[in-house]
């Protein structure tokens, strides 16, 4: 015979529901006759005793023996199971609580964010506030040397050196701290703090100091072909050095061929100093073929960039540091590279530069880039199979 299943469910239903009134029923029973007879009871102190019986000191009643009751096995773990959850739930209220705490403190730096950005468009009153761009000038050479002569004059910073001036030809700037004031000490270690390398030095260095050509012979003897694509350079920055970052911009411009660099991007992250407003600002307008954008919040490299490759509008984009000088003939080899293919990515080889005066060091040609695998960079020498599929020591590493 076959069950329905509604037939059954319904029993099922009936008799559950009986089950739980029975548990309530003999619960309430069992709560009423186990009450403790002490508390309604009370010692009988009425009854006198007889003539010349001695009196007796009344006993206390015994309270009646009540069954020790001891939970079940069953109910302790579900007490236990109860209490792990009431100290994940208090765990999960208590880190749900730190969450919106942060996020209230993002909220408040975000504000502050933004009431910064309007301080700094106050202090750079000519920084168009909706694209946030700086672009230069179009003026004869000599006119905007002048110019910029006179902003450096203002600055306290040189434009050009002797040959034998300070770091000229990429040697040390020969500066001792120990032979300094206490506010040229006090501006000599503070520049360390802010930027990371000795901005007392680097201001002292002309920005449009001469490096020394280090490349191999045969690259002055190479021709290049004539229809190479045009560039976008994008130099990202925070808390740069303006001396330092001039010093990048110059060498960029005044070291490629004119023809084939179609525009400098200087991207500021949000940076606080405020030599990098206004007076940035000044000498961008005489530099040709540079402008700036500027980040309203802190967005971090990656974003800074691409806001620069979003900007470029030349085919070839090359992404600097803030804090580079390029020889002579810079631009041309990486070109050639991706003309000869569209889909490479081309680097030079890099020297270094001294943190504390700003000597150049010559880094070996056959050494290559290279990271660890907690992304650290790292020089590493060519491996032996690369070195045997050049056929000139020039040629580039593919």
């Amino acid at each position: 015979m076959a069950y329905r299943p509604m037939f059954v469910a319904k029993w099922l239903a009936r008799a559950l529901l009986l089950t739980a009134l029975g548990y309530v029923t003999c619960g309430l029973f069992y709560h009423m006759d186990s009450t403790p007879a002490v508390h309604v009871r009370q010692q009988d102190h009425t009854t006198q005793p007889k003539v010349g019986q001695p009196l007796l000191k009344a006993q206390p009643a015994a309270p009646p023996a009540v069954d020790e009751w001891r939970p079940a096995e069953s109910d302790v773990n579900n007490m236990n199971d109860d209490l792990k959850q009431v100290t994940e739930d208090k765990r999960l209220v208590k880190e749900h609580g730190e969450q919106i705490e942060e996020g209230n403190e993002g909220f408040r730096e975000s504000m502050n964010r933004e009431q910064e950005a309007e301080i700094r468009e106050q202090k750079a009153p000519n920084l168009n506030s909706q694209s946030q761009e700086v672009a230069s000038m179009d003026l004869p050479k000599a006119e905007a040397d002048k110019a910029l002569a006179e902003i450096c004059r203002k600055m306290n910073l040189t434009l050009d050196n002797p040959e034998n001036g300070i770091g000229e030809f990429s040697r040390p700037a020969g500066l001792n701290r120990d032979n300094l004031t206490a506010s040229e000490k006090k501006e000599w270690d503070s520049g360390y703090e802010t930027s990371g390398y000795n901005v007392y030095v680097s201001n002292r260095i002309a920005l449009r100091r001469r490096v020394e050509d280090t490349r191999e012979q045969m690259c002055h003897n190479i021709t290049y072909p004539t229809n190479l694509p045009q560039a976008s350079v994008i130099i990202p920055y925070h808390k740069e050095a303006l001396s330092t970052l001039l010093r990048t911009v110059f060498s960029t411009i005044e070291r490629a061929p004119a023809h084939l660099l179609k525009e400098v991007i200087l991207v500021d992250d949000f940076s606080e100093s405020e030599e990098l407003l206004g007076p940035l600002d000044e000498f961008v307008a005489y530099l040709p073929k540079v402008q700036v954008l500027r980040n309203t919040k802190r967005e971090g490299l990656m974003r800074t960039r691409m806001r620069g490759v979003m900007a470029a509008t030349a085919p070839v984009i090359v992404i600097k540091d803030a804090h580079t000088e390029y020889l002579p003939g810079w631009l041309e080899p990486l070109l050639a590279v991706v003309a000869a293919n569209r889909t490479a990515i081309a680097q030079s080889n890099v020297n270094f530069m001294d943190i504390n005066q700003f000597k150049i060091y010559v880094n070996v040609p056959t050494n290559i880039h290279t990271f660890d695998f907690k992304l650290n960079q790292q020089i590493s020498p060519l491996p032996d199979k690369e070195v045997k599929k050049r056929k000139s020591p020039i040629d580039p590493v593919l």
